[in-house]
């Protein structure tokens, strides 16, 4: 199941409204419809607001898994951030292995609290 996303191209920016349950699956899915979106352009930076999820369906090889999703869209995606924002211990802790795992990539990725941490974090 693709998540619920706005693509702004006058921010460029995506918006990515995270479901309370959470499985790799659909992470993978959205990160590939986002890229594949007639609005997305390469260099967009994308939040996805995790700040209601309940349940985190995602394991050490879900997250090796989405970061070579990440790195197969490389070309589509270009060198914007992504800020995910995690209001429990546990989706940081995800995020920021996540984070750590993709850092060789072309988008940088920061880990936030809320939505305004995310805006600014996507202005850096």
């Amino acid at each position: 199941m693709v998540f619920l996303y706005d693509i702004d191209p006058d921010l460029s920016l995506a918006v990515v409204t995270v479901p309370a349950v959470v499985e790799a699956r659909d992470v993978a899915e959205t990160i590939s419809a986002i890229y594949l979106d007639p609005l997305w352009r390469a260099g967009f930076s994308t939040i996805w607001d995790g700040s209601g999820i309940t349940e985190l369906h995602i394991d050490w090889v879900d997250l090796n898994s989405l970061v070579h999703v990440q790195r197969d869209h490389a070309h589509l995606a270009g060198s914007g951030v992504e800020a995910i924002v995690v209001t429990r211990a546990i989706d940081r802790s995800l995020a920021l292995t996540y984070a750590l795992l993709a850092r060789l990539g072309p988008r940088r990725t920061r880990v936030v609290d809320s939505m305004a941490e995310a805006m600014l974090a996507i202005t850096e």
